[in-house]
């Protein structure tokens, strides 16, 4: 073959090649088809108002989860069954279960740490100072003893799960419904700061999801997640920053317009002299003063929309609240509730 029929050869072979590469982008297989939708649900969900499309509704568990007092040997693999048969309340609980007895060993190393700390202080104390101290440590060492044989006997020798496959088990119970969890995913208390390479694509996904889950919480009467809402809405410009915060672009006039419907709720409620309500106020202050014209007749019509569409906000807890957008992990019992 002569250089000439070589050359028309491997034309050939390159448009037969942008034929076909052309062709896929036109009219992308089935396969590629569901593929995207896939990739692009977390966004949309993120997006999506609560009052159009959320996840499911919130419902009780068809019969009593085991008592949280009940050692988790005993209880494990009802609650394994229960999540795997898709009730929310039983993820929750599974994920509440896992994620406390994950914190086992690092109890222990505490308490190793301390016991170890408090003999080498005694040995470099002065005698003088010496017998009371030794009192001390020793009216202290049976309480931190019993947490750990506490957590200990709980937990026993269940084993727990990656933090990733912990992390998807909270979601799963959020986006099943379940109203604790829907609380403890959005706010970003599914993950573990000192293990979060362990969970980075679950970060991802959370990080699409969280707004619109928040959102969603909150349209419910959440008033952790309306503050921590509204809080990563309108951010004060702390240098720590929570991980919804870090999930939510920042819209002041939404912001403004949930602490006005928080400060409407607590002032209803009795609740206006509370530490919150007062964080509340200031934070409307401010933002009242630096807002355009513009975006405080948004924020109107945000508090219009929200008063409209979602349902009102539970009190519960008000006096351990606080403004900054930080949310109280939830409790093993409060799944199913």
């Amino acid at each position: 073959m002569n250089r000439k029929s070589i050359l028309i050869a491997l034309a050939t072979v390159l448009l037969a090649v942008l034929a076909y590469l052309a062709g896929r982008q036109q009219a992308p297989t089935a396969d590629e088809t569901s593929t995207a939708a896939g990739a692009n649900a977390p966004a949309a969900t993120a997006q999506a108002d609560p009052s159009v499309t959320s996840p499911a509704a919130p419902a009780r568990p068809a019969r009593p989860l085991p008592d949280p007092s009940q050692p988790l040997p005993g209880v494990i693999a009802e609650l394994e069954q229960r999540a795997r048969a898709g009730e929310a309340a039983a993820a929750c609980r599974l994920a509440a279960e896992w994620s406390h007895c994950s914190a086992l060993p690092e109890r222990r190393a505490e308490f190793d740490a301390w016991l170890s700390s408090r003999r080498l202080a005694l040995d470099l104390m002065p005698e003088a100072l010496r017998a009371d101290a030794a009192a001390n440590i020793e009216r202290e060492l049976p309480l931190r003893e019993r947490t750990l044989r506490e957590l200990q006997a709980h937990c026993g020798e269940v084993p727990v799960p990656s933090p990733a496959e912990v992390a998807r088990m909270w979601r799963a119970a959020a986006v099943g419904g379940d109203a604790a969890a829907l609380r403890q995913y959005a706010s970003g208390h599914a993950f573990k700061w000192g293990k979060l390479l362990d969970t980075l694509p679950e970060l991802a996904t959370y990080r699409a999801e969280a707004p619109g889950l928040a959102r969603l919480a909150a349209s419910r009467g959440d008033l952790d997640m309306a503050l921590a809402l509204a809080s990563a809405y309108a951010p004060t410009g702390r240098r720590e920053r929570t991980l919804l915060q870090q999930s939510v672009a920042a819209d002041p006039a939404q912001g403004l317009a949930l602490f006005r419907r928080i400060e409407a709720a607590l002032d209803a409620g009795g609740h206006g002299d509370t530490r919150v309500a007062m964080e509340v106020s200031e934070r409307i202050a401010t933002l009242e003063k630096t807002l355009t014209p513009a975006e405080l007749a948004q924020a109107a019509a945000h508090a219009g929309e929200m008063a409209g569409q979602w349902q009102p906000l539970q009190l519960r807890g008000v006096r351990d609240l606080r403004g900054n957008g930080s949310v109280r992990p939830i409790e093993r019992g409060w799944c199913g509730r």
